[in-house]
């Protein structure tokens, strides 16, 4: 998941005030995979993720399925994180759902997790609580019911060890944090390659509640490798949403460098995209701030080899230098760009557009700016006609950045 720093608190704190202003970060994702000592790794498959001081606010994203070698392998996915304000009442929840899980090579089976965790706020008290509903877990041929106990625990001697319905609650002066996963698996040897200490976790969630920095510049922004979507009437219909999505908190990342990786998107038809990385680092001051977002994907088919790219790097940046005052820049590279089967040559100039009449516009390097931020899209494209599944209208970005200084 995203690692977020909220501001410091004392060691020994009063129980806040209900009109204390507070912030919050909510992430979900469905699957996460560190292979320790490997280059292979996933980090938080159809990550959602929310932050910020204004109430409410929601966002989900969805995945069909999710693969990584022999360690794991997913059916459909899908994450919401959203938070509510009543008064002083504050609920933050971030969930996630996966079924069809396959781990191990068969070694662990699940038709279905579902992961709800939640931090509140109720009055001058904080809670915090994470449960999962486990609907047809077999470890080893053994099969688990629906509900266990928190953090309840399974050993398989000489192979794994695995935790379920896992739940954390922090809570230091006027700040919670709570943690939860459905189920976490750590190799106790090597396994087809992959070495030990290896883990693997479903519905990785994580909901915080923070005071607020009202003494410094509030930033914001993102960073991710693709999203896809298709307008229907008044309605958009998510196709893949955001994939390696990282985000920057409110009250900055203290000069940290947060990252999100994942090791492939394919949609069938759509997006076949390689290794992808996002990033973000921001510092803020109370007149002051600076903030960077960046997202490399390595290897790019879109619909199905109509555009083709090597490499695709992104970076958004804004600064604030005083009240005011601000310079924000956008920036992107692009290796070996082809499409329709012809090399495009490149300009530096930011929003060049490329048409192939009646199948595909493709805005390369764009860019948008406004009076607190900058955006950048590596490639932004819009199919003119019906093609690989989808309608004319519908919208593909490959390499988004985005920051803010507000």
């Amino acid at each position: 998941m995203v690692a977020v720093a909220f501001a410091a608190l004392p060691a020994q704190a009063a129980d806040p005030d209900p009109n204390t202003p507070y912030a919050y970060y909510g992430a979900a994702g469905g699957t996460y995979v560190r292979v320790l000592g490997s280059t292979v790794e996933s980090d938080a498959t159809a990550a959602s993720s929310i932050s910020g001081t204004t109430y409410p606010k929601q966002n989900a994203n969805s995945v069909a399925t999710a693969h990584v070698g022999t360690l794991l392998n997913a059916g459909a996915v899908s994450t919401e994180t959203k938070v509510e304000k009543v008064g002083t009442d504050i609920t933050q929840t971030s969930s996630a759902k996966t079924a069809g899980l396959d781990l191990l090579n068969g070694l662990i089976k699940v038709n279905a997790l579902t992961t709800v965790t939640q931090a509140k706020r109720t009055g001058t008290v904080l809670s915090g609580d994470s449960d999962t509903e486990l609907v047809g877990v077999a470890i080893k041929g053994k099969n688990i019911p629906l509900n266990v106990d928190n953090n309840f625990g399974v050993d398989l001697p000489g192979i794994a060890s695995v935790i379920l319905n896992e739940k954390k609650v922090d809570i230091v002066g006027g700040k919670i944090t709570v943690t939860g996963s459905a189920l976490k698996v750590t190799l106790l040897k090597a396994y087809e390659g992959s070495p030990i200490g290896t883990t693997i976790i479903i519905n990785p969630t994580t909901s915080t509640l923070a005071p607020s920095e009202t003494t410094s510049t509030q930033v914001g922004g993102y960073g991710y490798g693709t999203y896809a979507s298709v307008n229907l009437g008044t309605s958009v219909k998510v196709i893949a949403g955001p994939s390696a999505l990282v985000a920057t908190p409110p009250g900055s990342t203290y000069g940290y460098t947060i990252y999100n990786k994942t090791a492939a998107v394919n949609v069938p038809l759509v997006l076949i995209i390689g290794a992808i990385q996002s990033s973000a680092n921001s510092v803020s001051t109370p007149t002051t701030a600076d903030v960077t977002h960046t997202n490399e994907i390595a290897g790019v088919n879109v619909l199905n080899g109509l555009i083709k790219a090597k490499a695709v790097s992104v970076k958004a940046r804004s600064q604030k230098t005083g009240p005011g005052q601000r310079i924000n820049t956008a920036s992107s590279d692009i290796v070996n760009l082809v499409i329709g089967g012809k090399p495009i040559t490149l300009s530096a100039q930011p929003n060049t557009v490329i048409n192939v009449p009646n199948v595909v516009k493709v805005v390369v390097n764009e860019q948008t700016y406004s009076s607190i931020g900058a955006q950048v899209v590596g490639l932004h494209i819009t199919l003119l006609s019906p093609r690989s599944g989808l309608k004319a209208g519908a919208e593909i970005y490959v390499g988004v950045a985005g920051s803010l200084t507000y």
